[in-house]
C-alpha cells in the first residue's frame, strides 16, 4: 500500500511539473524613431529655377513624420496589422525635367533606404531598401494620354524576427510621381509630395506559456505526456489487483 501511494504521488508530481501548454502572445510595438539613408545623387528640393544649373542631382526632399517617434500599438494573432505614416518625399526639380548629361546626371547614385528603430520589440532596427526608377526626359505629358511615370521608389519588405519564434513583416507603400510638368507639377514652383506609409503585420505570433503564475517552461514533448499517462494507467491496474472485487 505504501509503495502504491509513493508511486502515485511521484507520478502526480511529475505530471504537475510538466510545462504548461502555450498560446499566441500579443506583440507590443513601440517606435523610437526613423530616418532616411540617401545616396549622393539626391539634392535638396529646389526653391528657384537656378538651384541646380549643372543638372547633377535629382532634387527632392525626404522627411520623417514628426509623430513617428513614440508611436505605439499592439498586434495580436497571426495576420493582425497596423499602418502608420512614416514620412514623405517631395519632388521639386528646377526645370521640369530629369536629365542625363554624361558625367553629371540626375540618374546617378539614387540609393534610398528607410530605417525604423524600436523600443519594443527587441530584435534590432528594420532597414528597408528601395528600388528607384527615374525616367529621363521632360515632365510634359499632360494632354497626351495617361500620365507617364517620372520617378518611382518601391521598397522591399523587411521580416523582423521576434522573441519566442515570432515574426513581423514591415512593408512600405511605394512613392510614384506622375508629374505632368507643363502645369508646373514637381518643379520648384509647385512641389509634388508623396506620403509613404509603413504597415506592420504579425506573420507569426510568438508563443506565450499559460502558467497561471507558475514559472514559464517549454512545451512538453508528446512522448513525455504519453509515458506519464501510461504510468498512471498502470498504477490504476496495480491498485485493482491489490483490491480484488
Amino acid at each position: 500500500m505504501n509503495t502504491y501511494r509513493l508511486l502515485t504521488r511521484t507520478a502526480l508530481l511529475a505530471a504537475l511539473s510538466m510545462p504548461a501548454f502555450v498560446g499566441a502572445a500579443s506583440v507590443s510595438v513601440e517606435i523610437s524613431g526613423g530616418s532616411w539613408s540617401l545616396g549622393s545623387g539626391w539634392g535638396a528640393a529646389c526653391t528657384s529655377a537656378s538651384c541646380d544649373e549643372g543638372h547633377g542631382y535629382l532634387n527632392a526632399a525626404w522627411a520623417i513624420d514628426p509623430d513617428l517617434a513614440g508611436t505605439s500599438f499592439m498586434l495580436s494573432g497571426d495576420g493582425d496589422f497596423e499602418t502608420i505614416r512614416f514620412g514623405w518625399g517631395t519632388l521639386a526639380e528646377e526645370d521640369g525635367a530629369i536629365r542625363a548629361n554624361g558625367s553629371t546626371s540626375e540618374l546617378d547614385q539614387l540609393d534610398l533606404a528607410a530605417l525604423i528603430e524600436f523600443d519594443s520589440p527587441s530584435g534590432g532596427a528594420a532597414d528597408l531598401d528601395a528600388t528607384v526608377q527615374a525616367i529621363v526626359g521632360p515632365f510634359w505629358d499632360k494632354g497626351a494620354g495617361p500620365a507617364n511615370t517620372d520617378l518611382a521608389a518601391t521598397f522591399l519588405s523587411y521580416l523582423l524576427a521576434l522573441d519566442d519564434g515570432g515574426e513581423m513583416e514591415i512593408s512600405f507603400s511605394p512613392a510614384v510621381w506622375l508629374c505632368e510638368g507643363n502645369s508646373g507639377q514637381c518643379t520648384w514652383s509647385k512641389p509634388n509630395k508623396n506620403e509613404i506609409y509603413a504597415t506592420f503585420k504579425l506573420t507569426k505570433a510568438p508563443l506565450e506559456a499559460e502558467t497561471d503564475g507558475l514559472p514559464v517552461q517549454a512545451v512538453p514533448e508528446p512522448s513525455s505526456l504519453l509515458l506519464i499517462g501510461a504510468g498512471l494507467v498502470g498504477l490504476g491496474f496495480g491498485r485493482r489487483r491489490q483490491n480484488p472485487a
